[in-house]
């Protein structure tokens, strides 16, 4: 957890879009949501899998739900700051998830699968 709040920091430090925000309450929103609780959440992958015996399962299903929460995190900040850019007609929610389903819904999938393939290596080096 502690890692991935640190990665969260690094991406702000490195990667951070001003938001067209007019106060600090909404600034303040894309910071958590964005970063803090975007990322922070990749690092509650073994919370869970706990209780799956089948450590392909376990390591592959903590990886997928994680990256969905995180997916969750980025479709909120875009309802609440993002929707501005929403075109005219779309709802703002419907903008949100496309444009966030275009890059997480394909990180889901790669991310999960990857976790579920490695695991014989990872037994191996142990």
């Amino acid at each position: 957890l502690a890692s991935s709040l640190v990665y969260a920091i690094l991406q702000i430090i490195t990667g951070f879009y001003p938001p067209p925000v007019q106060n600090f309450l909404s600034f303040l929103l894309v910071i958590l949501l964005d970063y803090i609780f975007a990322f922070g959440v990749l690092g509650l992958g073994n919370f869970f899998a706990k209780g799956i015996k089948n450590q392909k399962l376990k390591y592959g299903l903590g990886a997928g739900i994680v990256v969905f929460l995180r997916y969750i995190c980025h479709i909120l900040s875009g309802i609440v700051i993002w929707g501005v850019y929403a075109p005219e007609g779309q709802s703002v929610l419907a903008y949100s998830v496309l444009y966030n389903g275009s890059y997480m819904v394909p990180e889901i999938v790669i991310t999960t699968v990857v976790c579920f393939l490695i695991v014989p290596f990872i037994k191996k080096a142990k």
